[in-house]
Order: structure tokens, then sequence, then C-alpha cells
């Protein structure tokens, strides 16, 4: 009777933290997430273009150069983005003109991402846009449930910290848009926890399920960006690092074939899409800066990009690093990860304080190595959003428990003070990004309806989304308590 009823209450607080992601997808217009007029455009014209059912454009020589798309789906951002105090009262003056858009994917990203949500493509750009986002909150919603059923109850408390833990503002904003990386944050997350399931896991029908869900994970990155397909080999070989003293030797023989096999996965992407070429020549021209100069700035400013996750520093805002958070916001979030930081490193032993030093490694050392083969400065190439998935596989390795013991934990107290932070974060984060698009930034009166020069012509009102979203993740952030340590440590 008690596992029903713990079965009921778990549902229902993710049925509540799938109804905060819509509040995320709805809090914006179309265009609003990073790089949107292409990511929208390959997304209705998936490459190669001559075979999208797209009228294709041609340059004087017959090149294909780019295809004919929406006018409101290449033009949406150009109007706002950049502009933190216009609204996106623009967007509504565009049409569904088919216009010519060379902002598009010609093999540059993996494509599976595009041709997936061009299965969503309908007559009408904007609800199609809503629609896609909703299917993207759904699925991340379906694969962290599926990997939260097979985990053994030992990693359930970790698995619940990490995730919330970064759920705001960045994570949820992501989640809810069509930009790929809302795939590869699920991704490579899915692969790592549920390997973690896999190599903990104690019954055949578990191990069945989450060795498929590594592999799911693992296609989804491969799918969305060439960076996400590389980081889940990392981040399995670091999983394989953490756990493989307590695998039993038959165990070793199940997993190693199937983490072998999701890597194999990330690399073949990584190697046979064009994104991967930032590793080697960076992004864009060389600026001409002294490469010392510009190292010693970097590895000074990297905390910028580290601290992304929370809405942060210069550079790290959300849309197009154009809305920016309250302090409210960034600054509870920030705490909250530090703290379960501190919490999980008290717990550590010599594979973990390795496999940790495998994910924190590739966090600090790919950005600084994309900025230096480009010359470039923290906050001209590099986003925090590219690293988000490792941001939150090293939180879950902090938390990490010893083989067979439940992770460290939050006492009540402890517990208490979590879920008012991350309940506060949530609502004032999703209030300012709504905020940015209805007035733009400059207004700021609490009702958000009043003076609003842009909102969907359907649905419920700002206001309305906004009470939505805050009241559903208060119910699902529920699950902290659920997950809490029921004794102080020290007291076992």
């Amino acid at each position: 009777m008690r596992g029903y009823r713990d079965l009921l209450v778990a549902l229902a607080c993710v049925t509540a933290l799938g109804v905060a992601g819509f509040a995320w997808a709805f809090s914006s217009p179309i265009g609003s997430s990073p790089d949107d007029d292409f990511h929208q455009s390959s997304i209705w014209c998936p490459h190669p273009l001559e075979e999208s059912g797209c009228r294709v454009q041609y340059d004087d020589e017959g090149a294909i150069i780019g295809a004919y798309v929406p006018e409101i789906v290449r033009d949406a951002s150009e109007c706002f983005a950049a502009q933190p105090d216009q609204s996106a009262a623009c967007v509504d003056d565009l049409g569904v003109t088919l216009v010519p858009s060379d902002r598009i994917d010609q093999g540059r990203y993996p494509g599976g991402y595009y041709e997936a949500m061009n299965v969503f493509v309908g007559e009408d750009p904007i609800r199609s846009i809503l629609v896609m986002r909703l299917v993207n909150v759904a699925i991340a919603m379906l694969l962290f449930s599926a990997v939260g059923a097979v985990m053994p109850r030992p990693g359930r408390r970790m698995m619940t910290l990490a995730l919330l833990g970064m759920a705001v503002p960045l994570t949820a904003f992501l989640l809810g848009s069509v930009n790929p990386s809302s795939w590869a944050i699920v991704g490579v997350v899915t692969a790592w926890l549920s390997g973690y399931a896999l190599a903990t896991s104690t019954t055949a029908g578990r191990r069945l399920v989450a060795g498929t869900l590594v592999l799911v994970g693992a296609a989804m990155a491969a799918a969305s960006r060439t960076d996400a397909a590389a980081y889940v080999g990392v981040v399995l070989l670091a999983l394989l690092v953490l756990t493989w003293r307590q695998l039993p030797r038959r165990m070793r023989l199940v997993i190693i074939p199937v983490l072998a096999l999701a890597s194999a996965v990330g690399v073949a992407s990584f190697l046979l899409a064009n994104q991967k070429s930032a590793l080697t020549t960076g992004f864009g021209e060389d600026s001409g800066r002294n490469p010392v100069d510009v190292l010693f700035y970097n590895v000074t400013e990297l905390p910028d990009i580290l601290v992304g996750f929370s809405g942060a520093g210069v550079f790290s805002g959300l849309g197009w690093l154009d809305t920016a958070m309250p302090a409210i916001t960034h600054v509870s979030v920030t705490a909250v990860v530090a703290g379960l930081v501190a919490i999980g490193v008290r717990v550590m032993w010599p594979e973990k304080l390795l496999s940790l030093a495998v994910v924190v490694s590739a966090l600090v050392a790919l950005p600084l190595l994309v900025l230096q083969r480009s010359n470039a400065l923290v906050g001209e190439s590099v986003q925090p959003r590219y690293l988000l998935p490792l941001m939150i596989v090293a939180l879950a390795t902090a938390l990490a428990g010893r083989p067979n013991e439940e992770s460290p934990g939050l006492t009540s107290t402890q517990t208490i003070v979590v879920y008012t932070l991350l309940v506060l974060a949530n609502s004032f984060g999703l209030h300012a990004n709504i905020r940015r698009y209805v007035t733009g930034q400059d207004v700021r009166a609490f009702n958000l309806g009043q003076g609003a020069e842009w909102w969907w012509s359907f649905g419920p009102s700002p206001m309305e989304v906004w009470a939505i979203g805050s009241f559903a993740f208060a119910v699902g952030a529920l699950l902290l308590f659920r997950v809490r340590e029921s004794r102080p440590p020290g007291m076992r």
C-alpha cells in the first residue's frame, strides 16, 4: 500500500514539473531561444535541402545556398534579439510568406533533431513551434521518469537533487525551446543516469531497461549537437571509473558493451558532422590578439561561463543572452548548487574523485580550448548552454554515494532551505522571462498584463502562465522531501 502511495506522489510531482515546463515553453515568443532563426529554418527544411521538399535557393554558380521558409520563421528573432527593452510585438507584423534563408543547416549539425521536429511542421508556424516545445518538455519528463523508475533506491536521491538543483532557469528555458540544446541536455544526462542505474541495478529487468535508456540518451545527444555527442563518451568514461570497483565480473561483461556502443554512437556523430571543426580551427577569423593574453583573460573570466546555469554572469542571460535574470534567481540557484556540491563531496573515495576530475576537466578544458583556437575572449564564442549537460553530470557525480549506499542527503532544515530557494528562483525567473517579451525589461510592474505589447492570441494570460508555472514547480519540487535524510548524518 505504501509503495502504491509513493508511486502516486511521485507521478503527481513529475506531472507538476511537466506543467511547469510547459509554462516555460509558453513564456516566450517564436524565435526567442539562441540562434532560433537558424534552428527554425533548419527544422522547416532539414538537410539535405534538395530532398527537404522546400523550394531551394541557388547562387549564381548553381550551388545551393539556402531554402525558402515562412517569413516569421526566419525573421522573428531579428526584431527583438539583443534588444532587452524591446518587446516581441514586432513578431505580430510577420507573416507566412515564403522568403529565402541562408541561415540554415547544410550538414554542420548532425541533423537527426531537425528531421524529428520537422514532423510537427504545419501550416501555422506559431502553433507548430509551440507544439515542438511542448513535445520536447514531454520527452524530457518521460525519459527522466523512466530512468527514475529503474534507478535503484540508493541513486534516486542523487538523481533528484541533481536534476532539481539545476532545473532553473537555463535548463527549464532550453528544455521548453526548439533549440537542439534541449535534446543535448536530455540525451547526455539520460545516458549518464541510466548508465548509473545499469551499473547499480541487481535485477535483469531493470538492467535491460537501463541499458536501453543509455542507448536512447546517446542517440538523442548524437542527433542534437556534435559537442553533445562527444560529451556522451566523456561522461560514460567517468561513469565507468566511478562504478568499476563495485561491479561484479559478470556485470562488467554486460555494462562494457552497452557503454562502448553508446560511446560509439556519440563518437560517430562527432566525426561525421562539421561542427567538430570548432575544436581544431575555432570560430571565425583570428582577432590578432596575443594568445598568452587571451589565455590569461579566459582563465580569469571562465567562471562567468560556468555559473551560466543560474542566469548569472555578464554573458549568461536567457534568450539571445539578452534576458537578465533577477538577483533572487541567480543567487538562489548558485547557492543551492554550491551547497549540494559541498554536501556531496563530504563523501569521497578515489574512484569518485577521479570520475569527478574527468568531468570537471572537460568543463574547464573544452571552453578554453575552443576560445584559444578562436583567439576569442569569454563571451564571444562559447555559451553556458554548450556546457550545461556536463554541469548537470558533474553535480550528479559530486552527489554520488559509496557503492550500495545512498548518496549524501539533506536534513529537513536543509531541504526546506533548498526547496524555498528553488521555488523562488523559478517563480521570479519565469516572471522576468515573460516580462522581457511582453513589454521589454525596461518595465518593472508586477502585473505582467499591465501595458502588454505582445502575447499569444490564444491560451492563458501572462499572469496566468506565471501563476500556473510557479505553483506547478512548487508542487513538483516537493520531491526534495521524498529523498531527504530520515535522520541527521552520524545517527545511523
